[in-house]
């Protein structure tokens, strides 16, 4: 339990962190995915561009902008979300293994 809660105070330093200095390269700052997005949150449509095939990747990331706006956070909510869940996951199977699995 002391690791997965370690991990997720790494995981919120780094949101912090990211969102307070290093904001955008890639999520917020990548027009046609931010494009992509903003199209599916305002009009419902998916363009038909690569990233209208990655849908496991923008029906959160679209989900989360209409709850946080197309914002750096709304773009990176889901990623992190899924990070965490990950992290706990692996610490927890861990600690029921007894130390015998997971990274």
């Amino acid at each position: 339990m002391a690791t997965a809660l370690s991990s997720i105070l790494v995981v919120v330093m780094a949101v912090v962190l990211r969102l307070r200095y290093f904001s955008g390269l890639g999520l917020g700052d990548d027009a046609l995915l931010r494009y992509d997005i903003w199209n599916v949150v305002r009009s419902g449509h998916v363009n038909f561009t690569p990233n209208g095939y990655r849908f496991t990747w923008w029906i959160p990331t679209a989900l989360s902008c209409r709850l946080l706006g197309l914002t750096e956070a709304g773009l990176i909510a889901p990623i992190v979300a899924f990070d965490v869940l990950g992290w706990s996951s692996c610490a927890s199977l861990r600690d029921a293994c007894g130390g015998a699995a997971g990274p």
